[in-house]
């Protein structure tokens, strides 16, 4: 079971994702394991990062901190690739935030090094966006039941941004697409309200 939450910049779709993933839970009688994607890099992603451990606080995540490579945690044979396989079997999983694993492919990965001069026409993402949905695959694989946050894009329009930029929003965009088409349900909150746009399971927070 997948499902997708996503929403604008302080929508509540955080909050709700945790209290679906709570929900889930509690009904299959699983573990919960938060896969924390955000780079502690600058002053500001610590206290993002600060704010959500805080409303993570008393209940009863296990935190496990990946930045890239989902698909390597999931299918390595090394220890901390079969310590995680043992726990996500029995638990729920939380992965937060798409826009950060996207970006931490993108810019920190093999792809960091293409020459950021070229157009943005040029700029090909596919390898960014196939190995996060391998990573997906590898997650569903492990763990019947995978809650995934992303943030809505485009809402702004693209023509402001450079091309790195724009390159980012159109992969996250399609990622947000291909996810979508994956998922059992997708829900956008909107102002701390859901409004499911595909729906395969009750939504009821």
């Amino acid at each position: 079971m997948i499902l997708l939450v996503t929403g604008g910049s302080a929508s509540g779709k955080s909050e709700y994702a945790e209290n679906r993933a709570l929900q889930l839970a509690k009904t299959e009688q699983k573990k919960l394991i938060y896969l924390a994607a955000m780079k502690p890099f600058g002053e500001e992603a610590a206290k993002r990062i600060e704010r959500h451990r805080q409303l993570r606080a008393g209940k009863g995540f296990e935190t496990v901190e990946r930045y890239t490579d989902i698909e390597g945690l999931c299918r390595d044979e090394s220890l901390d690739a079969e310590t995680f396989r043992q726990k996500a079997k029995d638990a729920v999983v939380l992965l937060e935030c798409m826009s950060n694993l996207a970006a931490n492919e993108m810019f920190s990965g093999s792809d960091s090094n293409a020459d950021c001069t070229g157009a943005f026409e040029r700029m090909d993402t596919s390898r960014v966006k196939d190995r996060i949905m391998r990573g997906i695959d590898a997650l569903t694989e492990v763990s019947d039941h995978l809650v995934i946050v992303s943030i809505n894009v485009f809402e702004e329009g693209m023509q402001q941004y450079d091309a790195w930029t724009r390159a980012y929003m159109q992969c996250l965009g399609e990622l947000n697409q291909a996810l979508t088409r994956k998922a059992d349900t997708a829900v956008e909150v909107v102002y701390s309200i859901p409004v499911p746009y595909k729906e395969g399971l009750t939504c009821n927070l």
